[in-house]
């Protein structure tokens, strides 16, 4: 919808909520949404940091395109 800083200002309201309530599940999606719209600021540090608070178990990827 081309409107980041509101996705922004959602994702980071949702993030600390689903990472101690709901699914991990959602909790990783939401920090993969979050990450990726860090990338596309330029804030790769905190993309990583963002991807990484799941690992090992609770981590989704962005690319779709893996070839498992």
């Amino acid at each position: 919808m081309r409107r980041p800083d509101d996705a922004e200002n959602y994702l980071d309201k949702a993030v600390p909520i689903r990472n101690t309530k709901g699914p991990a599940l959602d909790a990783a999606v939401s920090r993969e949404n979050l990450a990726q719209l860090d990338e596309l600021r330029g804030n790769l540090p905190r993309a990583k940091e963002l991807r990484l608070s799941g690992a090992p178990d609770n981590i989704v990827c962005g690319y779709y395109h893996v070839r498992a």
